[in-house]
């Protein structure tokens, strides 16, 4: 490769100055990946929800809230771009058991984002040895008087929950929530679990409330007896002559504590799973690995120009977040009205067509011969031949190729996780899908080619998780795309009964993305998985649903959970060779 000086004929008019109206048209910034600087995090981390106490006999206490740390009403983080920080989503603690040694509810999990760490929920008490509840972020109510004490809260996460009653109904003490102390037992009920607190760090309107403890629960005697509520912010009611209830997921809530009479139950409610939300300026990026994430973004806040959101409900083995921050004309680093530029920027020159790079003094060329962004890829509608839809999914289900766009069911977009453009869709796994108007039955041939970044593992079924097709719930005809349990593509037709099962021969691999282009041709059907060819004979079939992307056509249980982008459909069969073109697509 030559590496060629530009001298300043050369260089790109970019802008020195800062104008409301900017005329430059000559050249354009690339980004360059993560920039060096820092980038200012706000942050909620809530730990999970302590489990309520079980056994019969005794009312027994509601589980304490996971504990709760926000920069929100303070100072938000600051951090390295291109670092990666350590995240955890801490899961609730399970319900203690009459039938269990430990019958005390369990401590619920931490929580950490980077140097921030929120300790799980504290259980609630029971009629067991020990008896007393658990210290955690918020403590476990204590059971019924004179079986155990309250568990404490830790400083500045959480608060102690309630003790327990003497009176004839024996109510047990609320589990603590991050807003308040848990309420004591009372002679006719348990207590209430305390409440948590509000954060406006999602911009979500009504403000919610998160780390609510449970109620305790009560064993009626005789007279007239209450249930308790669970504290807001996700803390579950105690009960009585029923398991507790379980705190509300992605929340911390303690789980609720329970009591019967006699020895019909005992379970109590296992703590809600915490969460870990993170918010960031609009050119700030966040990347995730080994983490179940949703991205919004909202306008106001800190920054004006429309904070991003990330909402992270779920992590597995080690967990991690890398910032990285854009660089574009519209949005550079400034001092003194002038633009900075910066060491190890690109751009692209649209006069002379070379891609130039910046040392920090000079910009030079990093080909002597023009480079030229591929024809007819990410945008086009006849690549590498006639399509009848290219869905980009950048925000919407727009159809490139005409103007007949499909409808989406529940489908969120994720900007921080996308294969070309600005996004890609997301699919929850339940009751999020694309209906498409494409009827299938008009063609002889056809193929569908489609980028997929699955974040759940197949179904250990025959058919697998689908993720896209035409089969109707109704008849059972048409065909439908799904991963099974080894992880390999699957094309499965069928006629009221199944026709053609197609296994791919290579599997996809989770949380990264994966080629799929499934082909029928004449009496074989193909399916490629990274540019990789599996044939089976076919059989003819009959299409009486219109394209489906996220399902198994209209089978709503046969759902997909990860990411879809650069989705498209062809009225012919594609050739092995074009196949590779989609392969190896390049954004211009």
């Amino acid at each position: 490769m030559a590496i060629t000086k530009v001298t300043t004929p050369d260089l790109i008019d970019l802008p020195t100055t800062i104008s409301s109206v900017e005329t430059n048209t000559d050249g354009v910034v690339l980004a360059k990946g993560s920039t060096s600087g820092t980038a200012s995090v706000d942050y909620l981390v809530v730990a999970g929800g302590g489990g309520g106490g079980g056994r019969s006999d005794t009312g027994s206490g509601g589980g304490g809230a996971g504990g709760l740390l926000t920069s929100i009403g303070g100072s938000a983080l600051t951090l390295n771009l291109s670092t990666n920080y350590t995240i955890n989503v801490g899961l609730g603690g399970t319900g203690g058991y009459y039938n269990s040694t430990l019958r005390i509810g369990n401590i619920g999990n931490n929580s950490i984002f980077d140097t921030i760490s929120t300790i799980g929920g504290g259980g609630g008490g029971a009629w067991a040895s020990p008896t007393d509840a658990t210290a955690g972020g918020s403590g476990g109510g204590g059971a019924y008087s004179g079986f155990g004490g309250a568990g404490a809260g830790t400083s500045g996460q959480g608060n102690d929950g309630g003790v327990g009653s003497s009176g004839i109904n024996q109510g047990a003490g609320g589990g603590g929530g991050a807003g308040a102390v848990g309420a004591n037992g009372r002679a006719d009920g348990g207590g209430n679990g305390g409440v948590g607190l509000q954060n406006t760090i999602t911009g979500a309107s009504p403000t919610p409330y998160y780390a609510g403890g449970g109620g305790g629960g009560l064993y009626p005697n005789s007279g007239s007896f209450y249930s308790s509520t669970g504290g807001l912010g996700g803390g579950a009611d105690g009960t009585y002559n029923s398991d507790g209830l379980d705190g509300d997921p992605n929340t911390g809530g303690g789980g609720g504590g329970t009591g019967s009479s006699p020895h019909t139950a005992g379970y109590g409610g296992d703590g809600g799973s915490g969460v870990v939300i993170l918010r960031t300026a609009s050119t700030t990026t966040a990347t995730f690995v080994n983490a179940t994430t949703s991205l919004t973004q909202v306008g106001g806040g800190a920054w004006t120009s429309g904070d991003k959101v990330y909402t992270i409900t779920a992590t597995t083995g080690t967990s991690t977040v890398t910032f990285s921050s854009t660089v574009s004309s519209d949005a550079r680093p400034v001092t003194g009205g002038s633009y900075i530029l910066e060491d190890g920027e690109f751009r692209y020159n649209t006069t002379d067509k070379k891609v130039e790079y910046y040392d920090g003094a000079n910009w030079f060329a990093l080909t002597s011969t023009t480079a030229v962004p591929q024809a007819g890829t990410t945008g086009v509608c006849n690549y590498p031949t006639t399509a009848t839809a290219l869905y980009q999914l950048n925000d919407n289900v727009t159809n490139s190729c005409n103007n007949v766009n499909a409808v989406p069911s529940n489908i969120t977009y994720s900007s921080a996780i996308k294969k070309f453009g600005t996004h890609s869709a997301i699919f929850s796994g339940s009751g999020s899908y694309i209906t498409t108007p494409i009827d299938f039955s008009t063609f002889t041939d056809y193929s569908v080619s489609m980028w997929i970044y699955p974040t759940a593992t197949g179904a250990g079924t025959a058919t697998g998780t689908g993720f896209g097709g035409t089969v109707d719930a109704g008849t059972d005809y048409g065909f439908f795309l799904s991963i099974n349990s080894s992880n390999q593509i699957r094309f499965y037709e069928r006629t009221g009964s199944p026709v053609t099962a197609l296994t791919s021969s290579n599997a996809v691999t989770l949380n990264t993305w994966n080629n799929i282009v499934a082909i029928r041709d004449g009496s074989t059907n193909y399916i490629y998985v990274n540019n990789i060819a599996t044939s089976l004979a076919n059989s003819t079939i009959t299409h009486t649903s219109d394209f489906i992307f996220g399902r198994a056509g209209l089978y709503a249980s046969d759902s997909y959970t990860g990411n879809i982008d650069q989705a498209r459909i062809f009225p012919s069969a594609l050739t092995s060779a074009q196949v590779t073109a989609l392969y190896e697509e390049t954004a211009p």
